[in-house]
This record gives C-alpha cells, sequence and structure tokens, in this order.
C-alpha cells in the first residue's frame, strides 16, 4: 500500500507517493498560504484527479518545518497549528513527523553524484558526522551519525542561535537588527526575509533609501544590472555576498560543534538557484577562517544541495517513529 511523504514549509508543501521500490512519485507542490490548515492541503493532495484511483495510504511520514516538543505542533513561519494525533483521526490513517531539517540530513546518504554539487575540494570522510544547514524561508540545521548500519538524525533548532558578527561591517548590519528585535538569530540574516534585513541594514549604513523589496527582487537585481537603480544593484550584490559570508561563518560554527569530518551540506531553497554565484563567493573562505583550526576546517567537505526534494528523499529511507 503507498505511504504518503510530504515537506510541509512555511512557504510551500509537497506532497508525494512513496513507491515500494523507494521512489518519489506523484509529487506536486503548493502553496502553503493557499490553504488554512495542514489537514486541507493533504485532502487536497489526496483529492488530485491522478490519485483518486489509487489505494489509500495506510501510512504518511511528513516532514515539519517547527520544533516537535508534543503531539500539538505550529510552524513559527506560518499560523498553522495541528496535532499528530489530531491529523491521524481525520486521516484515518497512521501519521509520523519528523523535523524537516532531520528529512535533509536523512536524505545525504542517497544523494547521488548528480544531486549535489562540491563548494571546495576535499575527500569526504564518511565515518565522521554530517551536518546539514539551509536557508530558506526560515534557517534549518541538523546532524547526521552513523552507529552500525544505521543513520540517526541528531534534530535541533540552530537557526535560532545568536548569530555572530566577523567584520565591522557585519556589526554594524546586526547593531541596526538588534534595535529591531533584541536578539537576533542566524536565520534573522540566513533566510529569505534575511537577505532583505542585510539588504534594509546596508541602506542604513550607507545613508541610501532603502526600496521595498524581497528576496526575490534583491536575487533578480543581483544578477542583471540596472542601470537606472545603480546604488541599488550595488547593494543588493553586497547583501548577498555577506548573507553568502555569514552562512560560511555559521556552518563552519555547527561543523566544529558536531565534528562533521563527514562533510556540511547546504540545502534549502535560496542558493540552488545560484549556484555559480554562491560557488564564487567567500562562503568556502569564511567557513575555513577558524584560527588555530583552520587546517581542521580546510579538510572538511561542503556540499550545495541540488536534489528537487531531499526532504521527501530522506523520508523515503527513515525509520517510522516510536
Amino acid at each position: 500500500m503507498p505511504c504518503l511523504i510530504g515537506d510541509v514549509g512555511a512557504t510551500n508543501v509537497r506532497f508525494a507517493v512513496a513507491t515500494p521500490d523507494r521512489q518519489i512519485s506523484l509529487m506536486r507542490s503548493y502553496r502553503t498560504c493557499a490553504y488554512s490548515s495542514l489537514l486541507e492541503a493533504v485532502n487536497h493532495y489526496l483529492n488530485e484527479p491522478n490519485l483518486r484511483n489509487l489505494p489509500r495510504p495506510t501510512r504518511a511520514a511528513l516532514a515539519i518545518a517547527a520544533p516537535l516538543l508534543g503531539d500539538e505542533v505550529s510552524l513559527p513561519n506560518r499560523n498553522w497549528t495541528f496535532s499528530r494525533k489530531g491529523l491521524q483521526a481525520a486521516l484515518q490513517f497512521e501519521v509520523d513527523f519528523y523535523n524537516d531539517f532531520s528529512a535533509v540530513a536523512l536524505a545525504v546518504p542517497h544523494l547521488e553524484a548528480a544531486d549535489k554539487k562540491e563548494i571546495g575540494v576535499t575527500e569526504p570522510n564518511f565515518d565522521g558526522a554530517i551536518a546539514v544547514i539551509g536557508p530558506g524561508t526560515g534557517l534549518g540545521v541538523a546532524g547526521l551519525i552513523r552507529r552500525a548500519n544505521q543513520w540517526i538524525d541528531l534534530c535541533g533548532e540552530g537557526g535560532h542561535a545568536t548569530m555572530a558578527a566577523t567584520t565591522r561591517e557585519e556589526s554594524e548590519i546586526l547593531n541596526i537588527l538588534r534595535v529591531q528585535w533584541g536578539h537576533v538569530s542566524a536565520e534573522r540574516v540566513l533566510s529569505g526575509p534575511g537577505l532583505v534585513n542585510i539588504y534594509k541594514a546596508l541602506c542604513i549604513v550607507h545613508s541610501t533609501e532603502a526600496r521595498e523589496l524581497n528576496a526575490e527582487d534583491i536575487t533578480n537585481a543581483m544578477m542583471k544590472s540596472d542601470g537606472h537603480n545603480e546604488q541599488t544593484t550595488i547593494l543588493c550584490i553586497k547583501a548577498f555576498n555577506i548573507f553568502c559570508s555569514m552562512l560560511g561563518t555559521v556552518a563552519g560554527n555547527v561543523a566544529l560543534t558536531l565534528g562533521a569530518t563527514g562533510g556540511v551540506y547546504i540545502a534549502g531553497g535560496i542558493l540552488p538557484r545560484f549556484a555559480e554565484s554562491f560557488t564564487a563567493s567567500s562562503f568556502r573562505t569564511r567557513f575555513e577562517h577558524k584560527g588555530r583550526l583552520n587546517s581542521y576546517m580546510h579538510h572538511i567537505p561542503t556540499y550545495l544541495i541540488l536534489h528537487r526534494a531531499p526532504a521527501l528523499l530522506g523520508l523515503i529511507h527513515a525509520e517510522p517513529r516510536p
């Protein structure tokens, strides 16, 4: 019988059917804002024309972009609240919840060569821990360790750890953001909204009026020169470069904390669209910039995940939750 798999994020929700040979089938992606609840989105998928004639699923495995501390779950970046027991009762089949980046981490051992792009050249050590970090609507962080023949995910909320500055300009940006939020987490700068926060702070630093741009506007401006808004384009490019540098700092911190000699994998919905710009950025230089541990960091490989749905891939290989 089919298993329903899903990746529930603040911007998009993706569903698919896991086939018996562990393939992703009938994947659909929807805008989360189009639905009032997770149950409504699931039922919409199950009523798609291509699924109506299939046997009803006997189980669902859902990757959730939220802390999982009990039965009830709330998405931090979307006004959805739901419970596993309530969803099971409504759908009348077993439902397992996984943290979304735990699911991405579980996908790493199953990525093909075409599913990832190496940033820097280093031989991987698959005996070591693996780290995954990904900027999207939020910032996800997870780890992966191997015990005997089993991969075990390490779930956390590292995106909400305090962001630290490395340069004077970064200090100025964080000081500006502290006025608004007090505590500035890594997610406040390393996410889609975070890219906008960096841009707006740069406008203040450079005494320039900020335009009303979203993350897509900033990346579009970065990719093409706009002669009518030259200063805006310059600050958009600078915002993206600072974004990549600060991501390198945080990814390096995660690697040191976990001892992630098996590699650090970058996921999320932003960077795969700008793989070449990201590769050319100072991400890797900043990743290795750890003082007396520079040589240690030099031997840790980093990869950009290019797979279209790594969380779904991870769910296919995930063990059912107890």
